[in-house]
């Protein structure tokens, strides 16, 4: 349920309609059958929820939304299919996959690193190359960019490059609360030959530090937003809804964070026990100045540590 499959089908097509059918096991039955497997080497609890729950049990077993199976605030709904769009994607070389970004201070610059993770189209030993163009949109007439002439290993097509942008230039990002939240435009550009992909993301400038300092007998236990210290007010984010798919209605997702900077909130907790949101859910974020506090899907269990479950 965490992670996107990729099949490459194009053997597989015919001219005409083509059909797609996905055959799926009962969750509740696979759980036990895993755990009774599991058990016979040793038990990885907890086995059930309280009886108060009227929950289904070992949903640790699987990788699904642990809080499908009962929680203390809602209901058992473990549910069954495919929760996300199904697409076909379709190039006759390279496509951008991931834009990641992270900043550093230098100065009077601020350093924009840019990650750009790039899929091949499966043919084996391919070299990748082309040319990158990253762009940082300051203003209408006004840009920071970096051209990369890319060769790299299919098997790890990775293209990382810095941008030098100005303080000056800059404003920063903020808290709600504490602040406006400027975001500027990074447009990321791959092309070879005829082909070009295309990402488009948003950045917002700041720093930010957890500051563990020795105070008595323990550490001090804050943040730091652009070297301000940030009182922080925020909730605990469970599921937007106990169908995961229904969670990812947009108009939904935005007024969970109406309602947040409304309440003065500027960081949220997303519960691990729930699903890893959309990217619509982190860009809302981001424009309405809430910080997330990100947990991995393992809440509130011991996991299985065998091949099976790790692969």
């Amino acid at each position: 349920m965490f992670v996107q499959y990729v099949f490459d089908i194009k053997k597989h097509l015919k001219v005409g309609n083509n059909k797609i059918r996905v055959h799926f096991k009962s969750p509740i039955q696979v759980s036990y059958d895993l755990a009774e497997k599991q058990n016979k080497s040793y038990v990885v609890p907890p086995l059930c929820p309280p009886d108060a729950y009227h929950g289904e049990c070992h949903a640790n077993m699987i990788r699904k939304m642990q809080a499908s199976y009962a929680w203390d605030w809602g209901p058992a709904f473990p549910s069954v299919g495919i929760w996300k769009n199904v697409s076909i994607e379709a190039f006759n070389s390279t496509i951008i996959r991931h834009v990641v970004t992270d900043l550093e201070v230098n100065g009077t610059n601020w350093l924009l690193h840019v990650d750009t993770y790039l899929v091949e189209n499966h043919v084996k030993g391919r070299r990748i190359t082309g040319e990158l163009v990253v762009a940082l949109k300051i203003t209408d007439n006004q840009w920071v960019k970096s051209v990369i002439h890319v060769s790299v290993d299919g098997k790890n097509p990775a293209v990382s490059t810095s941008l030098v942008v100005p303080k000056s230039k800059i404003s920063t990002w903020w808290p709600n609360g504490y602040g406006d939240q400027k975001l500027y435009t990074l447009e990321v550009t791959y092309k070879n030959g005829d082909e070009q992909s295309f990402k488009q993301v948003s950045v917002g400038f700041r720093t930010i530090e957890l500051v563990e300092e020795p105070i008595g007998k323990g550490l001090s236990y804050y943040f730091k937003v652009n070297n301000v210290p940030i009182f922080m007010k925020g909730s605990n984010q469970i599921p937007i809804h106990i169908l995961p798919e229904l969670g990812q209605d947009k108009q939904r997702v935005r007024r969970l964070f109406q309602a947040a900077k409304d309440s003065h909130m500027n960081m949220l907790r997303v519960w691990g026990g729930g699903v890893y949101e959309s990217e619509y859910f982190y860009e809302v974020a981001d424009e309405m100045g809430i910080l997330i506090w990100q947990d991995f899907m393992f809440a509130c269990a011991m996991y299985p540590t065998n091949e099976e479950f790790l692969e």
